[in-house]
């Protein structure tokens, strides 16, 4: 009968393990190579620091639950010409540096008799203050809206945004013909030393009790750093005799294409192309 000789047995033990600890690093390192995918925010699963799904956290994208819904202040339509109608609203964003690059809207006018009819649309909402949205020339037919409403749907994308809004300045304010063919000539002063393009200015027209009168929309192409831009805005129906103010908001969204140029009141507006997904990368800080 044999005798046990432990070191023999060990020497065993030991190559075995070794054997195995081979084995399983194999193992690891064909799951890591082939399989293994690590928490990042395209993953649609809440993963690593993240406070929801592919949100917050160490991702860009910050979690709706986390963010104050924008909140409409008025909406109202005005009367261009017999059958159409210009529609704005305000509308108020209160989160601090978080806007979104799109927000779907619907503008719905209204008479005694119901709605007459609906316009949709996509803009930018950028922080912390109040902006309008414009649609022109909604074409009504023969009915005058006595109702104008503006539905915002949930923006899915809201990011942090590096937009000033003290970029832009308005100087030399001039309104003439109120009582004719009403025209605003304004002066728009970039205050940043970068060229701004694409830009959209939306000016609204306050009656002496405060109530807004009529709103219009225009483009400006580009603007220079450190420079100016001569913008007109005009009206083919005259609007009071009493203004109290003339509001063009420096709330002026950037982040959108245009095509044609200038008024949405001239004959021929131009059809504005919502690329503002595509405009992304200059509204958030990477």
């Amino acid at each position: 009968m044999k005798s046990f000789r432990f070191w023999a047995f060990w020497r065993r033990v030991q190559y075995g393990f070794g054997y195995l600890s081979i084995l399983s690093l194999m193992i690891i390192g064909v799951y890591y190579q082939y399989f293994y995918t690590p928490a990042n925010c395209f993953d649609n699963i809440k993963n690593g620091s993240e406070l929801g799904v592919d949100c917050s956290g160490s991702c860009t994208l910050i979690c709706s639950f986390m963010v104050a819904q924008p909140v409409i202040v008025w909406a109202k339509s005005f009367k261009i010409t017999d059958g159409q109608f210009n529609a704005v609203a305000y509308v108020e964003n209160k989160n601090q540096g978080i806007g979104t690059p799109a927000i779907n809207y619907v503008f719905r006018l209204f008479d005694k008799a119901g709605l007459i009819t609906e316009r949709n649309g996509t803009t930018v909402l950028p922080p912390d203050s109040t902006y309008p949205i414009f649609e022109g020339r909604i074409d009504t037919g023969k009915r005058e809206p006595t109702e104008t409403t503006l539905e915002l749907i949930p923006a899915k994308l809201w990011l942090p945004s590096t937009f000033d809004r003290s970029q832009f300045k308005t100087s030399s304010l001039q309104l003439l013909g109120v009582d004719a063919r009403p025209r605003l000539n304004v002066t728009m002063n970039n205050t940043a030393l970068s060229e701004a393009k694409d830009v959209e200015v939306v000016a609204t027209i306050f009656s002496a009790q405060g109530v807004p009168l009529t709103a219009s929309q225009t483009f400006i192409k580009k603007i220079p750093g450190r420079g100016q831009s001569d913008v007109v805005f005009t009206w083919p129906r005259p609007i009071a005799k009493t203004i109290r103010s003339c509001d063009v908001p420096t709330d002026i969204v950037v982040a959108i294409y245009l095509s044609g140029s200038m008024n949405n009141d001239g004959g021929n507006p131009p059809e504005p192309i919502s690329a503002v997904l595509k405009s992304a990368s200059a509204f958030v800080d990477n």
